[in-house]
């Protein structure tokens, strides 16, 4: 199965019209947004929200308009019938059992990096601190005694 059978995701801005084909078996998910169906022949509005979907219960045409701007997915028809022989149903508890087993494995993922990040800024700190510790050596003996010398020097100097 590839990407290119599954119909494009339909974006209205906010206000913007559309005509969709209506009918049994078809319908609307919509992911982004809110729009209003009107249906050929049917007294209802319709609302759906982002989250929610429509089945179309009669046949005629679909009039969208979007309350905000909206990303959705018109359904059904023989294609949508197609696509639904080839894959498997799943009920909501298996598709909520899904999406957690892949949100755990994704934070798992992060998680992972993240501590090689970690390792990775601890390991050069180290080499950093080690690099800093050899140029601090002891002081060298000639500016000691030079040091000595000099205080020798300011105490006599102050005794006199």
């Amino acid at each position: 199965m590839n990407a290119s059978s599954y119909p494009a995701l339909l974006r209205l801005r906010k206000g913007e019209v559309s005509r969709l084909s209506g009918g049994i078996g078809r319908g609307v998910a919509v992911f982004e947004g809110q729009v209003w169906l009107t249906i050929d022949g049917d007294p209802r509005d319709i609302f759906v929200a982002a989250g929610e979907s429509h089945d179309f219960d009669r046949d005629g045409d679909v009039v969208v308009q979007a309350f905000a701007p909206s990303a959705l997915l018109p359904y059904g028809g023989p294609r949508h019938q197609r696509l639904a022989a080839e894959h498997r149903r799943i009920d909501a508890y298996q598709l909520t059992r899904e999406a957690q087993q892949a949100r755990a494995a994704a934070m798992a993922r992060l998680a992972a990096r993240a501590l090689r990040a970690l390792g990775a800024g601890v390991a050069r700190a180290g080499v950093a601190l080690r690099r800093v510790l050899k140029r601090r050596t002891a002081p060298r003996p000639g500016i000691v005694a030079q040091a000595a010398s000099h205080w020798k020097a300011f105490d006599h100097g102050a005794a006199a």
